[in-house]
């Protein structure tokens, strides 16, 4: 029964992990349905299962890629003390840059920013 339900699974499905697991499944399945199958109906069981398993397996991966640029990643969250040390950090460097002349604080950001070309440079 196993090769069967494989040459289905693999069919359907690219990635050697999920086959294995969706065979898996559907033998498991095979398992619980068996005693209430006919003989005859147990092999058309097992293929229209694995059909199945394959179609919910590939739907709730599109689900999974449709949403998953709309999950936010908390796996770090911000710690408050850097929180705190980073609007410190901005309000010094806002002081710091209020000090400077437009043309300095111009070819500082540009400078940080990547810009190559500074007011400076066409001296």
């Amino acid at each position: 029964m196993e090769p069967v339900i494989r040459r289905v699974v693999t069919a359907r499905v690219v990635n050697p992990a999920d086959i294995d697991d969706l065979v898996q499944d559907c033998l498991e399945r095979l398992l619980v349905a068996r005693e209430r199958l006919a003989p005859e109906a147990i092999l058309p069981y097992a293929v229209v299962t694995a059909r199945n398993l394959v179609s919910s397996h590939a739907k709730s991966a599109m689900r999974h890629a449709a949403a998953a640029p709309r999950i936010l990643d908390a796996s770090q969250p911000d710690r408050p003390e850097e929180v705190v040390l980073a609007g410190e950090a901005r309000r010094a460097m806002t002081a710091a840059l209020a000090q400077l002349s437009s043309s300095e604080r111009r070819d500082i950001l540009a400078y940080y920013n990547g810009v190559p070309a500074l007011a400076g440079d066409a001296q």
